[in-house]
């Protein structure tokens, strides 16, 4: 669990050379800010590792919308703002939730 990692390949990003090589530091500092809320608090590591498909959605969620975004400004704009990419994140992960409790009950 101390190694995740989000497996996808990262679209290129449109915009200036500058806003580009800016952008994509800001990508990877939000994508490792969201990976280390899925680490922690301990409980969460410790259910996650109960259900790895819980932890499989939040990943797929995560590269969904990570991959979604390929201009540039978006990335500059939302820079730390992981809340917002979490907020962004929620009506998949509601979905996704939703999905694995309906299989669970068949």
């Amino acid at each position: 669990m101390d190694s995740l990692s989000l497996d996808i390949n990262l679209p290129e990003l449109t915009g200036s050379p500058k806003q580009v090589d800016w952008a994509v530091t800001e990508r990877a500092k939000l994508i490792r800010l969201a990976l280390g809320r899925l680490a922690s608090p301990a409980s969460r590591v410790a259910h996650l590792q109960a259900h790895p498909e819980e932890r499989a959605l939040f990943l797929r969620v995560l590269g969904d919308v990570v991959s979604s975004h390929t201009d540039a400004r978006y990335w500059i704009d939302l820079r730390g703002d992981v809340l917002t990419m979490l907020q962004e994140m929620r009506p998949g992960l509601t979905a996704g939730l939703t999905a694995l409790q309906a299989e669970v009950g068949t």
